[in-house]
């Protein structure tokens, strides 16, 4: 397996990246859950996909609102999950580019 490109005879110069920052930012989920049809008093990790995706669909809007905060007055990517998501930060941030996997090649070129 070819790890570096010094592998396989090539400089290594123009291939090693700086250290990646990761920052994480929690939002708190302020809806109720509904499990089984029966309102919890209080909200339980999601632990499997479906819950996940529930969680993830509830705080669409305050994530968002993150997102573009945190991306104020810098060049950025949005990488999102769902099309609400990419639709509303295109609303929020006017400098945004919504770029879709539905756009035709040449449309996307664009960008």
């Amino acid at each position: 397996m070819v790890k570096m490109p010094s592998d396989i005879g090539f400089s290594n110069d123009r291939y090693i990246l700086p250290e990646l920052i990761t920052n994480k930012h929690i939002v708190k989920n302020k809806s109720l859950i509904a499990v089984n049809g029966q309102i919890e008093m209080f909200n339980i990790v999601a632990k499997n996909f479906s819950e996940i995706r529930h969680e993830e669909k509830q705080t669409i809007q305050e994530r968002s609102e993150k997102a573009v905060e945190l991306a104020k007055e810098k060049v950025s990517v949005y990488w999102v999950n769902r099309n609400e998501e990419s639709a509303l930060i295109n609303e929020l941030d006017s400098d945004a580019v919504e770029i879709r996997g539905s756009m035709s090649i040449d449309k996307k070129r664009i960008f």
